[in-house]
């Protein structure tokens, strides 16, 4: 059956909601494309912001007030793309120069043979490019023992076989300035330096909000969200159905491979607050133990690694998609948040976090179904696999379809 049977017949209600792409055309062909959307069946359009040249100004409201007399006539519901930029979390520029643009956990290290007696260890390590990142804070230098044999992999920014480590000894009481001093033991000796920072090395994301502190996200509330209300409330609900945000991301690192372990140096999302939630997590400082997010430190490594990705996906759910809910939802709309999933669900800093965690408070779901992600990123498959009906068989298992209230396929 077609859409336009299906609603004949009275089967069902809308079933798609096509991006209707804006790049500030004239007034007659906005009206001809929705016309014809509209004859197809099709009852709802998602506004897609980001090509247009004024998102937000004069000519944004000129044809947003435009297409939304013309939805009211034919009963179609309107959506709006979150931002002027993808992913979410531009917040039509607001963002980039806020204290509450995102903030990242970076690890340098330097090894050092022992026995050595009285050894200084510099805590400002220069970028590979010879960059030093002024803003950068130390909160945590941690040592521990390389395990002799073990070696690792950097020929790529994929790191499947990272150097393990044993022993470790929490150095940051030593700190005195920028220099640590300290008598080195018998062995190979990796000391780890972590430090807060607003750079992850990938310059166009660092402009973005924190989704893990609520003040971040409110920035996109007061930029985006809130003139779209003031303008269309009596429409709020109705034929403004509400927003969708696209692919809000941590974008500490690039690629589906870009988790704890796998990916060598990978500016990890923060929040202040992180410390406290690993210690309790853990029952303990759990200070010592960070260097178990990227390398293998023995048995502690997994406790670590569930306990930081627990907490950080937590956070995402309360500051971020939370936040946004309540504030739709407060106000009669609808929200609804593209979610990057991962194989076997785990949580990716680079892109998002926990499917199950990030709806929060949104009730609206859809699946993208990415045709350029393979096997060999998600599963760890031999390169040149292409993704067949079986592959997607099992994305669609693991995204638990059955949970979507609503929603659909894009």
């Amino acid at each position: 059956m077609q859409l336009a049977q299906l609603k004949k017949a009275g089967i069902g209600g809308n079933y798609m909601i096509p991006f209707f792409w804006q790049h500030g055309e004239p007034a007659p062909i906005l009206l001809e494309e929705l016309e014809k959307i509209h004859a197809a069946g099709i009852g709802a359009v998602c506004v897609e912001s980001r090509p247009h040249p004024d998102f937000a100004g004069p000519g944004w409201w000129r044809d947003l007030d435009l297409i939304m007399e013309a939805c009211r006539e034919k009963g179609m519901e309107v959506w709006v793309l979150d931002d002027a930029r993808f992913p979410t979390g531009y917040a039509n520029g607001a963002a980039k120069d806020s204290p509450h643009r995102k903030l990242f956990l970076k690890e340098k290290h330097v090894d050092i043979p022992g026995p050595q007696q009285g050894v200084s260890i510099l805590t400002e390590i220069p970028e590979g490019d010879g960059r030093s990142c002024e803003e950068d804070r130390v909160i945590a230098v941690v040592a521990a023992r390389r395990i002799p044999g073990k070696t690792a992999d950097h020929s790529t920014h994929i790191n499947l076989h990272p150097a393990p480590v044993e022993e470790v000894v929490d150095l940051t009481p030593l700190i005195r300035d920028d220099v640590i001093y300290w008598d080195v033991p018998e062995g190979l000796w990796r000391v780890f330096i972590m430090a807060e920072s607003r750079s992850s090395g990938n310059d166009w994301q660092d402009r973005y909000l924190n989704p893990l502190e609520r003040e971040g996200t409110q920035i996109l509330i007061d930029a985006v969200y809130q003139p779209h209300y003031q303008r269309y409330r009596a429409d709020f609900g109705r034929t403004f159905r509400g927003f969708f945000s696209d692919e809000p991301q941590f974008g500490s690192g690039y690629g589906y491979h870009a988790m704890p372990g796998v990916y060598p140096f990978l500016a990890l999302p923060w929040h202040p607050g992180l410390p406290a939630l690993l210690d309790a997590a853990l029952g303990e400082d759990s200070r010592r133990y960070w260097p178990g997010i990227w390398y293998d430190i023995g048995p502690d490594t997994k406790r670590i690694r569930y306990a930081y990705m627990d907490a950080v996906s937590r956070l995402y759910g309360e500051n971020f998609t939370g936040v946004i809910g309540d504030w739709v939802w407060g106000r009669g709309g609808l929200c609804t948040v593209g979610v990057v999933w991962e194989s076997c669900r785990r949580m990716m800093p680079a892109a998002c976090c926990d499917g199950e965690r990030a709806p929060g408070v949104v009730r609206l779901r859809g699946l993208d179904v990415p045709d350029d992600v393979s096997p060999a990123s998600c599963y760890g498959c031999t390169e040149g696999h292409s993704v067949g009906s079986g592959d997607f068989l099992l994305l669609a298992s693991e995204v638990s379809l059955g949970n979507f209230l609503l929603g659909g396929i894009s």
